[in-house]
């Protein structure tokens, strides 16, 4: 059983998300996964308790807090478009969606665009009923959960106040995960917050 399976349905939120990278991890022994984001040549550290840049527009940027233990790898990421971090079992990816001029923007369409990408990266992933979320710094969004054969988590969906981009959260784990790694993921979600740029 997952750790966000454990939670009883009426304690836990919706979410939503892409998983794939994450199904693979299951395959890696159980006592060697801590290890492999200190392993890889092209993980980072990274920095703990100051606000983390996820991405910007002209109007408005996107940052997030993290807790101490969270690695950031390079390799599975895409400048701009899609970050990829890791904590013990698991694998946050944090995607920056940028709407085009005419398309729908509001949390609803883009929960349902998460979705498109979540059964693309994932045939038996489902994401579930988003339920409305405040962020700690007042960010208004979309969590619900994400179940799938072989992990499970929580997506999110926090459009920018401008409306010129949105954030979008994907946290994965399998049935080994340590609780305090999947709670450190929820913390992350919770921390994202829009601040108008200068000038």
């Amino acid at each position: 059983m997952s750790p966000y399976s454990a939670y009883p349905r009426s304690a836990r939120d919706p979410g939503w998300a892409p998983l794939g990278a994450a199904a693979a991890a299951i395959a890696l022994p159980l006592l060697a996964w801590p290890l492999v984001a200190f392993l890889l040549p092209d993980a980072s550290m990274v920095p703990s308790g100051r606000p983390v840049v996820l991405g910007e527009s002209e109007d408005y940027e996107a940052t997030a807090r993290f807790e101490r233990g969270w690695t950031q790898l390079p390799a599975e990421s895409t400048e701009g478009e899609l970050l990829v971090y890791q904590r013990g079992r698991v694998q946050l990816q944090v995607r920056i969606v940028r709407p085009p001029p005419g398309a729908p923007e509001g949390a609803q369409d883009l929960w349902h665009g998460l979705e498109r990408i979540t059964r693309m990266s994932d045939p038996s992933a489902r994401l579930g009923e988003p339920a409305e979320v405040t962020g700690d710094e007042g960010a208004q969004g979309l969590r619900g959960p994400v179940e799938g054969d072989t992990v499970s988590g929580k997506a999110a969906v926090f459009p920018s106040p401008g409306g010129g981009f949105a954030v979008e959260f994907t946290a994965t784990a399998d049935q080994y995960a340590a609780v305090h790694d999947v709670q450190a993921a929820d913390h992350v979600m919770e921390s994202v917050a829009f601040s108008e740029e200068d000038g």
